[in-house]
């Protein structure tokens, strides 16, 4: 670590495991969270995952370890999820690690003793926790760890919706979204449900500000996530996002391929130009109020300039489009034998 007046490298003795900061960062896909993850994966008092969704499944199946069998459950949970398994932890280390728990063995220890592993015991004093399912989990998470932050980083669902649009998924190599509508109403819902567990240990960023205002952005980012007994995050100076790219698996890089380029003010608005009149009144229709209450600024003339007949039928071929699509995810699921799995995450997401 560096002293915060001097800049200079000092010794520090290793922090205790139990006291790092955990910060967790949630978000709709292609709403910019990559791009922040790099940007605070370049401070070296950080120390940032790759996206997992692995310790949400461990919520809703069980975070607590109490006996033997509990260990085998815990770490079928995580390797239950793909991109966990990207986190270079094999199954027999993850086990010996959980095995040395005191127990009852909950959510937070399993947690940091997983970070650990995945870090390789970095003497850092803060984690950062990359993960789109976490917003459904923050009250939990303020039971299970109360010393916890949590950043939400929201960008115009249009500009989302664009990106989702033009994103070819890893696992399904098919674009992320073709349904305005249906991603808006996610994007709202989502936002809806950060803005009601809002507290001082929640910051909710906007994309758009981290691209106009960057500086300014970033350091309110390190006064929110600093813990007054910890080193502050100083900063690191020149963007370059070449670090966290080489974390990403290989077949998920095409994804962020952005994170090597200075990002462009004028990119911000490129949906009013890569999206059509009827995506963007659909996607206008989806988010509701929640658009302007996020500070984005309606196009009041897309309904006229689409026409309000051929809106409302792009809305029914697209909901019939969707319901085919999830439809062989079902069967999708159920031929990799996580269906069971698959209801369990929605009905958690119903009740959430």
């Amino acid at each position: 670590m560096r002293d915060p007046v001097t800049n200079e490298k000092i010794d520090s003795f290793p922090l205790p495991l139990g006291e790092r900061q955990i910060v967790f960062l949630m978000y709709e896909n292609r709403s910019g969270s990559t791009f922040l993850a790099s940007r605070l994966d370049l401070h070296e008092e950080v120390a940032v995952t790759i996206e997992t969704e692995a310790f949400a499944d461990l919520l809703e199946t069980g975070p607590e370890i109490r006996e033997e069998a509990d260990i085998d459950r815990v770490v079928d949970t995580f390797f239950g999820d793909d991109k966990f398994a990207r986190w270079n932890i094999d199954r027999k280390t993850l086990r010996f690690g959980l095995e040395v728990l005191t127990r009852p063995a909950k959510f937070e220890m399993i947690l940091r003793k997983v970070l650990d592993l995945h870090f390789d015991g970095l003497d850092v004093p803060y984690y950062l926790v990359k993960g789109t399912r976490l917003t459904h989990h923050i009250a939990r998470l303020r039971r299970e760890i109360p010393s916890a932050k949590y950043l939400h980083i929201i960008r115009d669902p249009r500009g989302v919706f664009g990106s989702q649009k033009q994103s070819i998924g890893s696992y399904t190599a098919r674009a992320m979204n073709e349904d305005p509508y249906d991603a808006a109403k996610r994007w709202a819902a989502n936002a809806g449900r950060v803005d009601r567990v809002a507290g001082d240990d929640l910051m909710e960023v906007r994309y758009e500000d981290l691209i106009t205002d960057h500086d300014a952005t970033m350091q309110s980012i390190r006064d929110f996530v600093r813990r007054k007994d910890l080193p502050p995050l100083t900063d690191p100076g020149e963007l370059d996002g070449e670090a966290y790219l080489s974390k990403i698996p290989e077949d998920q890089r095409h994804l962020h391929q952005n994170l090597l380029k200075k990002p462009r003010a004028d990119r911000i608005e490129a949906w009013r130009e890569e999206l059509s009149d009827i995506e963007i009144a659909l996607t206008q229709q989806g988010a509701g109020d929640m658009l302007e209450k996020k500070g984005y600024a309606a196009d009041r003339e897309a309904v006229r300039r689409a026409g309000r007949m051929a809106v409302a039928m792009a809305r029914a071929g697209l909901a019939l489009r969707t319901a085919g699509r999830r439809l062989g995810n079902v069967v999708r699921y159920a031929r990799s034998g996580k269906l069971f799995w698959r209801i369990r995450v929605v009905l958690y997401r119903w009740r959430a």
